[in-house]
């Protein structure tokens, strides 16, 4: 069971630059140079040579940035929304609540949260904004140290758990609420697991805070 338990934890997009070169070409001015020269050696030599430039004008230059902004913000935006569907901050919030107050979190919690993890750490889905991409991989880390944390040091209890909905616990052996041994060494032990408990679930959510606070700031979702 426990064995089972622990396996849990275990560049920009084409779209955008495909429409760069189309966006540059409706938005360009053509001008087409023809020199002729004629060889000095060779009566009638004649070499013709046609040059097509593309030069991007002051007012399509803007508007070329401008059309590229919204791409990057159009494909940071999608990246939020799916991320936020699989797992959302009021599932977060809930889970971290049950890890301070009851010192326990059920499957679907971790399950969501591998599911989230996985999802943004892979590069087709890495924000573009580099103020996005920074605080993700802040939040990437602190939930890293969170799963690895209850890989770890969390138990299913009560034992025999007929759901497939499971519940872990905080070493339940050395907690008495949950028939652990009563004497002052496990109480104690208990007790630092407890604090280091609180340090990770702390940096997880104001990870979290920093990541939503930057999203509405640069997506205003």
């Amino acid at each position: 069971m426990k064995q089972n338990h622990e396996n849990k934890f275990v560049d920009s997009p084409k779209d955008i630059q495909d429409g760069i070169a189309q966006i540059m070409i409706e938005n360009s001015t053509v001008s087409h140079f023809e020199t002729s020269t004629v060889s000095s050696n060779q009566m009638g030599g004649q070499i013709a040579q046609n040059i097509s430039n593309f030069v991007l004008t002051p007012d399509s230059s803007s508007q070329y940035e401008k059309e590229l902004q919204m791409r990057r913000d159009d494909h940071d935006v999608k990246i939020f929304q799916e991320s936020d569907l699989i797992f959302s901050e009021e599932q977060l919030s809930v889970g971290l609540s049950n890890l301070f107050g009851g010192h326990y979190y059920r499957d679907n919690f971790i399950n969501s949260l591998n599911e989230f993890y996985n999802y943004l750490v892979k590069r087709k889905n890495q924000y573009l904004n580099q103020n996005l991409l920074n605080v993700t991989e802040e939040l990437l880390s602190s939930l890293r140290e969170l799963e690895q944390f209850l890989a770890y040091n969390f138990f299913d209890y009560p034992p025999n758990q007929l759901t497939e909905n499971m519940r872990f616990c905080l070493y339940p052996d050395l907690c008495i609420d949950r028939g652990g041994r009563v004497n002052p060494g496990d109480m104690k032990l208990y007790d630092s697991h407890v604090e280091k408990l609180n340090d990770v679930n702390k940096k997880a959510w104001e990870s979290y805070v920093n990541y939503r606070r930057e999203i509405k700031v640069t997506l205003l979702v």
